[in-house]
């Protein structure tokens, strides 16, 4: 149960117990939490407590995670007036990308460069900024209109002197983006996944060992915001913002760092979860989209639909109770995990709905099942399946990222780590064999993870981390 000051964020325990006129010795025997931790907490607004402690207040009081740890207004800066902007480089200018480009273009303690994939997506992108003079990024809080500073594909234009690197891109692509930024990469860098469910940690330093070179890594444990392109390099869509955000650091003892930096970066609490597993485990779209998506498909005859569906908000109730079996199995995987190994806490591996509550809480409507959660997430409104469009109407496209994505970084790292825990997980196995089909790759067969495409997934066995001891070595 780790705590540590912060300066960007503070706690509100104490406005709470007052409130409630609880006493610090009723508030420790309520929830299990050390007095003498209980009391640092109450006495100093700026101790923040460790993932295990919020979860054991929230689930002993009516109060959320987003209302015990706040951002400090007076502490978001990055810098004192005299102090040079700090270089930021945005790998990847897809949805999040957009959004990244334009908020943090505003900031004037910032100096912002967009890595993109071609010479000739950079020229577009650099086209359309200077016709609308930047990206509108569109909010409920307010629209903002901000430009990067250089949009190129040449690494070694943007990376060097980049003292924060954020990869917006696809988990299947982050070994391509880590292969070309790496060699140009200064000594007390930070690189970060937004998000890394992936096994971004494994990826990341293994290509920092190939070039025999050192970084902080990190990675958030969900995206900011659901977000939407309207027109690339023009304008961007914010559907939805977390109330808050987790982040893992290697190595650990950066991990303040990164939760102060991107705290003030995103404006909003980023906590430290500790554990790379809580990140790697984390139940976001790998298990969202691949239970949709076989609730969708699994038993499609081949007619085109005559449009897409709607993909959360016409969601089925028996996608719910898949999509419940494997969460279920997930958690599983998790009780195991602390049973085998000592002082391991992956209470940040939240139940789904638990989760998606916890991160969009004032835009649900209706929270009485896990069905309604998600269809009735305003943050999901209006999102619909990828498809093909041919004639007579739209096909499923198995190219997309929900598959290219959610399953070789997604099911497969989950199926991976349950391996080596020794956790059957029949309702993944079914999604996964399916999904894999789906895709002409093998990942999982004849019951192990030895397919001919596991080097090209997440798993930790891609690594040689084929024991537990192996795996916990490096989280």
């Amino acid at each position: 149960m780790a705590i540590y000051r912060s300066e960007t964020l503070k706690n509100q325990l104490k406005v709470f117990l007052t409130s409630q006129d609880i006493s610090i010795e009723k508030f420790s025997q309520q929830t299990g939490i050390n007095s003498e931790i209980a009391a640092k907490i109450y006495n100093d607004e700026h101790i923040i407590p460790s993932p295990a402690i919020l979860l054991a207040i929230v689930t002993s009081y009516p109060i959320s995670q987003k209302n015990l740890v706040v951002l400090d207004p007076e502490e978001t800066p990055l810098y004192g007036k005299n102090q040079k902007p700090m270089q930021v480089t945005i790998c990847g200018c897809g949805n999040l990308g957009h959004v990244f480009a334009g908020l943090l273009s505003a900031r004037p303690d910032l100096k912002v460069n967009l890595l993109v994939s071609s010479a000739e997506r950079a020229q577009l992108l650099e086209q359309a900024m200077a016709a609308n003079n930047g990206i509108w990024v569109r909010r409920r809080e307010g629209d903002v209109l901000a430009r990067p500073d250089r949009v190129t594909s040449d690494p070694a234009m943007a990376i060097p002197g980049s003292r924060l690197i954020l990869l917006c891109v696809p988990s299947h692509i982050e070994d391509d983006v880590l292969e070309k930024i790496i060699p140009f990469i200064d000594a007390d860098t930070y690189i970060g996944a937004i998000p890394g469910p992936g096994g971004f940690n494994w990826k990341a330093t293994d290509w920092l060992a190939r070039f025999n070179t050192k970084a902080t890594v990190f990675s958030l444990a969900t995206i900011p915001w659901m977000c939407k392109t309207i027109k690339p390099g023009e304008e961007v869509n914010i559907l939805g913002t977390k109330d808050f955000n987790g982040q893992v650091t290697v190595p650990a003892s950066r991990a303040q760092d990164v939760s102060e930096l991107m705290s003030k970066l995103l404006l909003m609490p980023v906590l430290d979860l500790e554990n790379f597993l809580n990140i790697t485990l984390y139940p976001a779209n790998q298990l969202l989209h691949s239970a949709i998506s076989y609730d969708l498909f699994a038993n499609w005859d081949g007619t085109p639909f005559a449009e897409p569906p709607l993909f959360y908000q016409e969601m089925t109730d028996e996608a719910a109770k898949l999509l419940q079996a494997m969460d279920n199995e997930l958690q599983r995987v998790c009780r195991t995990l602390e049973q085998k190994v000592p002082n391991l806490n992956l209470c940040a591996v939240l139940p789904l709905s638990f989760s998606i509550q916890s991160a969009y809480a004032d835009d649900i409507t209706d929270k009485s099942t896990l069905r309604s959660i998600i269809a009735t997430n305003r943050a999901y409104a209006g999102i619909r399946t990828p498809m093909t469009e041919v004639e007579g109407g739209y096909i499923p496209d198995f190219n997309c990222r929900f598959y290219l994505e959610d399953v070789p970084h997604g099911l497969v790292v989950i199926k991976g780590v349950a391996e080596l825990a020794g956790v059957e997980t029949p309702t993944l196995d079914k999604v996964l064999i399916w999904a894999q089909t789906q895709m002409n790759c093998e990942y999982w067969v004849d019951g192990a993870l030895k397919g001919k495409d596991i080097g090209q997934s997440g798993a930790p066995q891609r690594y040689g981390l084929n024991s537990l001891d192996k795996l916990m070595m490096t989280v």
